[in-house]
């Protein structure tokens, strides 16, 4: 890692004017394999800020040893999401263009480079990319990817498919100007769709369609939930336990071929299905009919036009309460009942005073 980062710090003096942020909770594993493919960036950025949701000791050990223009701030309580540290990550962050890398997601080391190409050169103020998502099989030697993001996405069309379409945020890079055009994240208990949905919609609608690309430069580990590990007395969440998918990506960095072990698919897709059909926590099964034909194209346009947006007002009609698809996502994935009743602009404060 010491020859990428006497790359990054290169690079930086006079390079890329971008900030990292990565939302964390206790995954030391993931966090470390993440952080170090940031450094291994052919076009590397200004800094990398780590925002831990309540983090044990471990998250700072791992940042600490990383060395590089790394920042870490820990929140004081558990949010039980990534927004609420993303908002606090972008508050902040000094670079002109904001990237976004979830902790256990991995860039293949021309992702920095590659998109902000596209974003500059289309002259968007935002950029959307793509990613291959893994499933790790029984008994298999290496991570199988299964999938990847639909190539052609467009905004309007997100308007109505799953939470999926846009994932991950791992692919996204925002600049400075349009995200304070918008606000920061929002949290997802406020909201009838996820934070992630919620901010491309509302950046679609302030500054216009993002640049896109359709060649993957994100790695996303599929799957999550929670099992019983072994010699355990109950169920451990599966983020908990030690990354095997990672430890593969981590060798394939250290040896150069990244990029070669994992080429990018041709024919499989991630799921395009509609909010309605898929996601749980929204509109009930009777109105589902009337749901479906209400939040199409046209009400990608009524939204555009007026900010109405059709499905979080089927969604409070027909009895749904905010945050219900996070929320039940978020006990799937870590078995936590909640998300955390915590204060926005509070925890945006805290951040700004913290000095970090």
């Amino acid at each position: 890692m010491d020859a990428a980062l006497d790359q990054v710090s290169g690079r930086t003096a006079g390079g890329t004017d971008v900030s990292v942020v990565i939302a964390t909770y206790d995954r030391p594993d993931t966090l470390a394999v993440a952080l170090d493919s940031v450094l291994r960036q052919t076009a590397g950025p200004r800094e990398v800020v780590v925002v831990g949701d309540g983090c044990d000791d471990r998250t700072a050990e791992v940042v600490a040893g990383t060395g590089g223009p790394v920042r870490y701030l820990d929140l004081p309580f558990r949010c039980g999401e990534q927004a609420i540290p993303n908002a606090a990550g972008s508050a902040i962050a000094r670079g002109e263009v904001i990237a976004y890398l979830n902790h256990d997601d991995v860039w293949l080391p021309d992702h920095l480079e590659h998109s902000l190409a596209a974003m500059h050169g289309s002259g968007a103020a935002w950029h959307l990319g793509a990613a291959l998502f893994a499933l790790r099989k029984e008994g298999s030697a290496v991570p199988r990817f299964t999938d990847r993001t639909p190539e052609g996405r467009s905004i309007g069309e997100a308007f109505h498919r799953t939470h999926r379409y846009l994932e991950p945020v791992s692919t996204w890079l925002v600049s400075r100007a349009a995200l304070a055009g918008v606000g920061w994240w929002r949290p997802a208990r406020r909201l009838y769709r996820t934070p992630t949905q919620d901010l491309a919609l509302r950046l679609w609608r302030s500054a216009g369609a993002p640049s896109l690309s359709d060649r993957p430069t994100v790695l996303k580990a599929a799957g999550g939930g929670t099992r019983p590990a072994k010699g355990s007395g109950g169920a451990i969440p599966s983020y908990r336990q030690p990354s095997a998918w990672h430890a593969d990506i981590a060798a394939a960095m250290r040896s150069g071929s990244l990029r070669a072990a994992f080429p990018p698919l041709d024919g499989a897709r991630l799921d395009r299905g509609s909010h309605v059909a898929a996601d749980p926590g929204g509109p009930p099964r009777w109105m589902r009919p009337v749901a479906e034909r209400l939040i199409g194209r046209r009400a990608a346009g009524l939204y555009r036009r007026t900010g109405i947006d059709a499905l979080a007002v089927l969604c409070r009609l027909s009895g749904v309460r905010r945050g219900a698809l996070l929320g039940r996502m978020l006990q799937r994935r870590t078995g936590e009942s909640a998300l955390g009743e915590v204060d926005l602009d509070e925890v945006i404060r805290f951040a700004v005073r913290s000095g970090v």
